[in-house]
Formats: structure tokens, sequence, C-alpha cells
């Protein structure tokens, strides 16, 4: 399902690759206990993955705001 939404918005859906879940194992699991803890009915049983990315980006979102605003007002080519 997340490489459909990946193609269809790229810049709003991750693929959830091995790599990627591994990498947030811990925090989707974290974010998985939050909702059970204040007693929702529909808190995910196990791991919430897209919980713990919109985490990840909301906290990354003030430094991407400066990145983004420092690469608009740079003169030289993006460079790999």
């Amino acid at each position: 399902m997340s490489k459909t939404l990946h193609l269809v918005r790229p810049g709003l859906f991750l693929i959830l690759d091995s790599a990627l879940l591994r990498r947030y194992r811990r925090a989707a699991g974290v974010a998985a206990r939050e909702p059970q803890q204040a007693g929702s009915r529909h808190a995910p049983p196990r791991r919430a993955y897209w919980a713990a990315y919109r985490t990840d980006l909301l906290r990354a979102a003030e430094g991407l705001a400066r990145l983004r605003a420092a690469a608009r007002h740079h003169d030289e080519p993006h460079r790999l």
C-alpha cells in the first residue's frame, strides 16, 4: 500500500521498506502505546509507524524550513 501511495504522492508518503521499518521500530512502539495509555479503544495493537514518522517530521519542521529557505537563496546548483 505504501508503494502505491508513494507513486501517487511521493512528497507525502514514504515507502515502508525494511530499512525504514528497522529505523522506526522503537518509535513506532512508543507511538502505539500513547493512545493505549490514554484509554483509546482505537489504539494500534503493536506499532504505529505512520504516527512515528509524523512525530519525527513535526519535530524537524523548523530545521527543514530553515534548510529550504537557505536552498532558495543559494546561487550554486546542487551537487551530489
